[in-house]
Parts: structure tokens; C-alpha cells; sequence
């Protein structure tokens, strides 16, 4: 509905027919979690609204009353008259908003990810900020179906192989290795992570998902 140059209706007793679209829709909301952006998002122009007059019932009785006294046609007029001739509307303002719109639409493998860089740790397991920290592959899979069960996620969780592979794609300089490190077996060598120090597990992933983020 919001990118398609056409819009399908079906009046009572008659037809289908297929009409040029003009929806142009704004939503709002008070959820955390407003629209589903991807990381090369270009449908959703997001926009946080300041609270400075948050309750400020004295300049929402003038602003309304300035409205009703012809502001609306005041508007009205200047959006009719701006000049949008150097405007490209498929290239979206990269804003704060929207960036907390990707991370809150990530998928349950890279909202999993995304704590655990956070955090700076795998549950308890602390990330190397310096250098390269070794891990058993069972003991983050196993983080991962928890972190899952913790927020009471419904939908199938990934499996082992598909999760290790989304883990590569959101940290590419991973390496596969043989290690102890949290494998929870004595003596024994388990397929595992070589991770980057954390600062790169971090820049990687903003990377991916073309944010900036605010780690500390």
C-alpha cells in the first residue's frame, strides 16, 4: 500500500477495479516499536517528537486557536507553494527515529546479537574489548534459544547451522575454531567462535545494519 502506484477496490455488488493509489499515511504512536525498517529502509520517514511542551496546556490553547483563525490555510498555502523541484523523495532523511526503528525490527538472531554487544558479554561470558575472544559454538547457540525463551518469542528459532551462519553475516570477521572455552566438556575441543575485540563486534554490526549506535 505505501510504495504501490496502484490500489485494488471492490464496491459492494460489483467489480474489481484497479485505481491509482494516493494514499499518503502518517502514523502515530506511543509504542517503542512504530514501523518494521529494514536496514536500507526507504519507505519510512521517522521522527521522534521533542517533549519540551510535553503538558503545556497554555501553548497547545494558542497553537489552536492560531490554527483555527486561518492557520490552517496559512499551511496549507505554503505546502501548495514550496518548491519540491530539488527534492528526491525516495532518498529517506537518515534520522535518529528511524535508526531505533531498525533495531527494534530486527530479527530474533540480531536482536540476540545486538544484547549480547550491548551488554558486552554473552550472558555471563565476558567479550574481549582488546583483543580476540575464544567461544564454544554450543554455549552461544544455547544463550541465544534462552535469550529466546527470556522474552517469550513464539516463532521458530533458528537452528544451530542457519543461526552460525546469520552470526558470520552480522560479524564478518569471525573465524571457526577448535576450543575449551565454554564448551562445559574436560578436555575436549569443540567447534567454536573466534570473535574480534568487542569495539570491532560492534563497528561490524552498524555497519551491516547501517546505524550508529550509542554502545556505553
Amino acid at each position: 500500500m505505501i510504495t504501490s502506484e496502484t490500489m485494488t477496490m471492490e464496491r459492494k455488488f460489483s467489480d474489481v477495479i484497479e485505481l491509482k493509489s494516493f494514499h499518503r499515511i502518517i502514523m502515530i504512536t506511543n509504542n517503542d516499536w512504530a514501523v518494521p525498517a529494514s536496514h536500507d529502509e526507504r519507505r519510512y520517514f521517522v521522527l521522534d517528537v521533542g517533549e519540551h511542551q510535553k503538558q503545556n496546556r497554555v501553548y497547545f490553547k494558542l497553537l489552536t486557536e492560531d490554527l483555527e483563525a486561518g492557520g490552517y490555510c496559512q499551511l496549507m498555502d505554503y505546502l501548495i507553494k514550496y518548491d519540491y523541484s530539488n527534492v528526491d523523495i525516495g532518498d529517506v532523511p537518515r534520522t535518529k527515529g528511524l535508526e531505533k526503528q531498525i533495531i527494534e525490527s530486527l530479527s530474533d538472531e540480531a536482536s540476540f546479537w545486538y544484547e549480547c554487544l550491548l551488554n558486552g558479554a554473552i550472558d555471563n561470558f565476558e567479550l574481549n574489548k582488546t583483543n580476540e575472544t575464544e567461544v564454544a559454538k554450543r554455549f552461544v547457540y544455547k544463550k541465544y534459544l534462552e535469550y529466546l525463551k527470556s522474552i517469550n518469542i513464539k516463532t521458530v528459532a533458528a537452528n544451530d547451522v542457519n543461526f552460525g551462519k546469520k552470526i558470520k553475516t552480522m560479524c564478518p570477521s569471525v573465524n571457526t575454531i577448535k576450543t575449551k572455552r565454554m564448551s562445559h566438556i574436560l578436555d575436549s575441543r569443540v567447534n567454536g567462535y573466534k570473535l574480534p575485540p568487542l569495539e570491532i563486534c560492534r563497528q561490524e554490526f552498524e555497519t551491516v545494519f547501517n546505524v550508529s549506535l550509542k554502545w556505553d
